[in-house]
């Protein structure tokens, strides 16, 4: 679903679906299903955007060693764990951090492309930093944002079909604790947030309309509707492990 301008630049018709705060599992349901809806041309894109409780997520070629404490013992600390078929090593979700999924059809664009998708998930994140005077900057050969020498947003997807699923967390206003619990991304990385950085809180919905804003200018989307959607109890390939 996408139509032309007068200038002939390809627009995308999207939908925001804003879950608020959420259990993983629950908002991994309805990614699968609207990657179902939009491979059979039953809805627009999407823009999944959420908080999630605490949770660790290993990636499907991640390495469990990145797990530094004992699987079992998160549940104690109120933190869920999944192995998950996502790309990249493992990473951890929190409140106060922001959580987008995107679910595009890369098929439709100038640009099939993963590496060209990625790079623009990036650069919708460092815009939005901008929009808050922060600096950040990417590293060659790694995925993500960073500001200074420290982590500020992680980047994960999955593909199906040319249909992209999963995506990017951004460190807003979360406290980070959570990250002692694994080597983030595989890597000996301090993690950081846009409230560390700045030296306060941000408004976060503030930044999440900046964030969507940005999505529409990089992406060139045409958002149709903005609204929660309701997830029922699914089965999936999605077990909790631990």
């Amino acid at each position: 679903m996408h139509s032309k301008q007068a200038t002939e630049k390809m627009t995308f018709d999207c939908d925001i679906i804003d879950l608020g705060k959420i259990s993983y599992k629950k908002a991994y349901h309805l990614q699968k299903r609207s990657l179902e809806e939009l491979k059979l041309g039953l809805s627009n894109e999407a823009l999944i955007i959420c908080e999630h409780f605490p949770v660790i997520t290993l990636g499907r070629s991640g390495n469990i060693n990145n797990l530094l404490c004992d699987p079992n013992s998160l549940n104690a600390k109120g933190v869920d764990f999944f192995k998950i078929d996502r790309g990249g090593d493992i990473t951890a979700h929190e409140l106060g951090q922001l959580t987008i999924y995107p679910v595009f059809d890369l098929k439709m664009r100038k640009h099939q492309d993963i590496h060209v998708f990625l790079n623009n998930l990036q650069h919708v994140i460092l815009n939005t930093l901008r929009e808050f005077s922060l600096r950040a900057h990417v590293v060659q050969d790694k995925r993500g944002v960073w500001a200074g020498s420290k982590k500020i947003a992680s980047i994960g997807i999955g593909i199906s079909h040319w249909i992209t699923y999963h995506g990017l967390t951004i460190n807003v206003n979360n406290n980070l604790k959570i990250f002692s619990y694994i080597r983030p991304c595989g890597m000996d990385v301090e993690m950081t947030s846009v409230a560390k950085e700045l030296g306060y809180s941000v408004d976060f919905n503030v930044f999440k309309h900046k964030l969507m804003d940005n999505f529409c200018k990089v992406f060139n989307l045409n958002i149709k509707t903005e609204r929660n959607k309701g997830v029922k109890n699914e089965t999936s390939n999605l077990t909790r492990t631990g």
